[in-house]
C-alpha cells in the first residue's frame, strides 16, 4: 500500500494513475480546499477511480497536518511508502498568507512516516519558512518544485545547506510553463541529479521530459 498524499492535485491524481497503472494499492489523502474550486479535485477524483476497483484504491478526507486523521489513516491502512505532495497551492497566495506555509506540521507529518519507516518526497520547500529544515529531515528522499516555486541554483544551494548536495530534485510545469520549463533545463543541466518535466495538455495531461538528471 502507498499513500499519496495531495492526491487529487495535478500531480497527486497523475502518480496515484501511474501507481495504479503498474499495479499498486493506493490510499489517497486530500482536505479538498477552496483555494480553487473542489469540484476540480473531485473530478479528478473520478478519474482516478475510473482506473482503479474499489479493492485497490482508497480516498481518505482529511489534511495532513491533522495528525490525529493522519495517526488514523497510517494505522488502518499501514502503507509502505508515501509520497508527500500535499502542499497549499498558489504561489502569490504565499506572499500574502505565509502562515499557510508554516513547516511546523509539515515536519511532524514526515516523522510520523519516518516512524513507520516511509519515505518522503518534498514538494515546493522553497515557499516554506524553515526550508532547510525541511530539506534536512533524513526522511526526505527528493524534491519537486513546481513554476515559479524555485529555481536550479536555488534548489542546488537549499539541498547543500541541508546537507543533501545529490539530492534528486525534479521541475515540473504545464501550460504556459513551457518556455519555464526550458529555462530551468537550460541552468539545472549545470547541477547533477535535476530533472525537468513539461506537460503539453494542460494540467499534466501528459509528461514530455525536457531533461532528464544526470548523476
Amino acid at each position: 500500500m502507498i499513500l499519496v498524499t495531495g492526491s487529487a492535485g495535478f500531480i497527486g491524481q497523475a502518480v496515484c494513475a501511474a501507481l495504479l497503472a503498474r499495479g499498486d494499492l493506493v490510499v489517497g489523502l486530500d482536505n479538498f480546499n477552496d483555494y480553487y474550486d473542489p469540484q476540480l479535485k473531485r473530478n479528478r477524483l473520478e478519474q482516478t477511480w475510473r482506473i482503479a476497483s474499489i479493492d485497490r484504491y482508497n480516498q481518505v478526507e482529511a489534511d495532513v497536518a491533522d495528525r490525529v486523521a493522519l495517526e488514523a489513516l497510517l494505522a488502518r491502512w499501514q502503507p509502505r511508502r508515501i509520497v508527500h505532495l500535499a502542499a497549499q497551492a498558489g504561489v502569490r497566495y504565499s506572499f500574502d498568507n505565509p502562515d499557510a506555509y508554516g513547516v511546523k506540521d509539515v515536519i511532524g507529518a514526515i516523522d510520523l512516516a519516518a516512524s513507520y519507516g516511509l519515505k518522503v518526497i518534498a514538494k515546493n520547500p522553497g515557499l516554506v519558512p524553515g526550508a532547510t529544515a525541511y530539506v534536512a529531515h533524513p526522511n526526505v528522499y527528493g524534491i519537486i518544485v513546481e513554476k515559479g516555486a524555485g529555481n536550479a541554483a536555488d534548489m542546488d544551494t537549499l539541498r547543500r545547506k541541508a546537507g543533501k548536495p545529490s539530492l534528486p530534485v525534479w521541475f515540473v510545469a504545464f501550460g504556459g510553463g513551457r518556455g519555464w520549463a526550458g529555462s530551468v533545463a537550460s541552468s539545472a543541466k549545470q547541477f547533477r541529479h535535476m530533472g525537468v518535466t513539461y506537460s503539453s495538455a494542460g494540467e499534466y495531461g501528459n509528461a514530455i521530459d525536457v531533461l532528464q538528471p544526470s548523476s
